[in-house]
């Protein structure tokens, strides 16, 4: 099915880009942090809040989720949210890249 490229590495973007290994998928995670990622994927570093880095990061994908939360905080899910969700859609567009949004309200 093409790149599956996982945004955000917490509980969630952790678990989805596991069961996508498991189920024989390409797997590229992006992240703002080091921690090491398993050796069957691959890992950018960045943050998705620049467009520029967005667009680099995202080459490629067939699948794009969404997998980024600041902290929960009202303020700063009104900050970042809408930027992070708009830098996706923008990136995934050149590769017609399907956006899967992982959402908990």
């Amino acid at each position: 099915m093409g790149l599956h490229v996982v945004c955000g590495a917490g509980q969630i973007g952790t678990l989805v880009a596991r069961a996508l290994v498991e189920a024989g998928q390409q797997v590229r995670v992006v992240r703002r942090g080091s921690a090491a990622s398993a050796a069957d994927v691959e890992l950018r570093r960045g943050d998705l809040a620049d467009a520029a880095f967005c667009r680099e990061a995202l080459k490629g994908a067939a699948v794009v989720y969404h997998c980024m939360n600041p902290e929960y905080n009202a303020a700063l899910w009104a900050q970042w949210i809408p930027r992070y969700t708009r830098n996706l859609i923008d990136a995934g567009e050149s590769s017609r890249a399907r956006l899967v949004v992982m959402d908990n309200l």
